[in-house]
């Protein structure tokens, strides 16, 4: 899918909680395609495991055992396919920055919640104890990208003329939402989204 909205494909990373495709694109491309690519991993993992399961190319651990993977790849915990989907939601009402820092808060809270549960369950599984802490590297490493993620999506809306139908008029760089053109007000003055951002690259 990421292909064929003229995505490039980085590489393939396997975790102990299944496999990502890295693709390489704007931050600033529409939310709709993003979803898009985000959706038909979960979706193909469940044609594919229905598909074989009837066949009965697989037993019935190995159906089990994928059930969970989708249902953990769900989970609202940034970088998982639902974390970002949290994200995508989010960026249709509120801030780009926003909408990162909601993420991740929402990301950690579940993640302990997680680990509390594992902690106290009587019933010890090393797997799963390598898995949360994989996701928990992951997280961090995520959480720590957050302003390089915000930087980079204002440097794209620099470097790049966008075409946005819908615009919105604000009063800061933090309150700039994914698929609006923005016109800034500063000192009573509206000033329209590329020559501010030109004023403050040129200055940096």
């Amino acid at each position: 899918m990421g292909i064929i909205l003229g995505m490039k494909l980085k590489r393939i990373e396997i975790y102990p909680y299944g496999g990502c495709s890295k693709l390489e694109y704007d931050i600033n491309i529409p939310l709709y395609k993003e979803l898009l690519v985000l959706v038909m991993g979960p979706l193909t993992q469940i044609i594919f495991t229905y598909f074989i399961y009837h066949l009965s190319l697989v037993s019935d651990y190995f159906f089990l055992y994928s059930r969970l993977i989708l249902l953990f790849n769900l989970l609202p915990i940034y970088p998982l396919d639902g974390g970002k989907i949290v994200n995508i939601f989010l960026s249709y009402i509120i801030s780009f920055y926003r909408s990162l820092k909601i993420t991740f808060n929402i990301s950690y809270f579940i993640y302990i919640t997680l680990v509390y549960l594992v902690i106290i369950n009587k019933n010890k599984n090393l797997f799963i104890f390598l898995i949360l802490i994989s996701l928990g590297i992951d997280l961090y490493k995520g959480i720590e990208m957050g302003n390089i993620i915000f930087r980079k999506f204002i440097l794209e809306r620099y470097l790049n003329n966008y075409l946005f139908r819908k615009s919105k008029r604000i009063s800061s760089l933090y309150k700039m939402k994914k698929g609006y053109y923005h016109y800034f007000y500063i000192n009573n003055e509206l000033v329209e989204e590329n020559k501010y951002l030109k004023k403050i690259f040129t200055f940096y």
